[in-house]
């Protein structure tokens, strides 16, 4: 059997910067920061079945609100990219 650090590196077979391009397009983000963020909302989204401690009935409405603020970010970032088509 080969031993694996005898092997050539892939390094300069794959253009990498392309590859992330192709992964991030195809799960619709364009930069990880996108990721953490959609992430983040999803969780915000769902504080309700996720909080369950002290306070839950100010701390949901808080974070709610924080979901809904980065939706709406995420939403006016892609009108302003894409523009309003009308028809």
């Amino acid at each position: 059997m080969t031993d694996p650090k005898n092997l050539p590196s892939i390094q300069g077979y794959f253009n990498w910067d392309e590859l992330r391009r192709i992964v991030l397009a195809t799960i619709g983000a364009t930069t990880f920061t996108e990721i953490g963020l959609r992430l983040l909302q999803e969780l915000l989204t769902n504080a309700d079945r996720i909080y369950i401690g002290p306070s839950d009935s100010v701390v949901v409405p808080i974070l709610s609100i924080l979901a809904g603020l980065l939706t709406a970010r995420r939403f006016g970032k892609k009108y302003a990219q894409q523009g309003i088509s009308k028809q």
